[in-house]
C-alpha cells in the first residue's frame, strides 16, 4: 500500500505545474557596485526600504511540468548556444509605480532579440497544455522591492540624482524555478573575436 502512495506522489510531482524564469544575474563588478549602493541606502534610510539581496533581470517566464524539463533544457541550450556572448550596459536609476527602484538597461536590443528567440518553445508548450512564454516587456534590474511610503519621495529624489554606470558581459542565462531555485545555467556561445584584415 505504501508503494502505491509513493508512486502516486512521484507521478503527482512530475505532473505538477511550476513557474520557470529565465534571468540574467549581475556579474561580480556590478554586484560590488550594487553592494556599495545598498550600504549607502541602508545607512541613509534604514528600515524604510528592502534592498533585493540577489537582484536579477527577468527575461522570460513560463509554466511547465517537471516531466517537460529535460526537453525544455535541450531546446533552451540550443537557443542560447546560437547567440554570441555580448556586453550589456546599465545606466542610472529609475522608478515607476509598482517598482520602487531599478537599474536601467542602456540598450536592450540584443537582450530583447535573445529573449524573443524563446518564442520557439511556444508550440511545444501549447501542445503540452501550457501557455506560451511571456517575454518581459521592460528590461530593468529591480533593486528595491519594498519602500516605506513616508520615505519614498526623499529616497527616490536622492537616487534620481545618483549615477551608476556598469557594463556586464552576458555569457550565460540562468533558469530558475519557484522564485530562485536553480535549474540550470545556460551558456551563450563565446564572443566572436574581431580580426583586422
Amino acid at each position: 500500500m505504501q508503494v502505491e502512495t509513493v508512486g502516486r506522489r512521484t507521478v503527482n510531482e512530475e505532473r505538477a505545474v511550476a513557474t520557470y524564469r529565465l534571468v540574467l544575474a549581475p556579474d561580480g563588478g556590478l554586484q560590488q557596485a550594487l553592494a556599495v549602493e545598498s550600504a549607502y541606502a541602508t545607512a541613509q534610510y534604514g528600515a524604510a526600504l528592502a534592498w533585493s539581496a540577489k537582484p536579477v533581470l527577468e527575461l522570460v517566464r513560463f509554466e511547465a511540468r517537471k516531466d517537460m524539463e529535460d526537453t525544455l533544457l535541450r531546446w533552451m541550450r540550443r537557443i542560447c548556444g546560437q547567440f554570441a556572448a555580448f556586453d550589456l550596459a546599465f545606466n542610472n536609476y529609475g522608478s515607476q509605480p509598482g517598482t520602487a527602484l531599478y537599474l536601467r538597461v542602456a540598450d536592450g536590443t540584443l537582450l530583447q532579440t535573445l529573449a524573443g528567440n524563446f518564442h520557439l518553445l511556444d508550440g511545444w508548450l501549447k501542445a503540452n497544455g501550457m501557455q506560451a512564454v511571456r517575454i518581459s516587456a521592460a528590461l530593468r534590474l529591480p533593486l528595491v522591492h519594498r519602500l516605506n511610503s513616508e520615505e519614498a519621495l526623499s529616497f527616490l529624489l536622492d537616487f534620481s540624482a545618483r549615477s551608476l554606470h556598469a557594463v556586464v558581459k552576458v555569457e550565460e542565462l540562468i533558469l530558475e524555478k519557484s522564485e530562485g531555485q536553480l535549474v540550470s545555467r545556460l551558456p551563450l556561445s563565446p564572443a566572436r573575436i574581431q580580426t583586422k584584415e
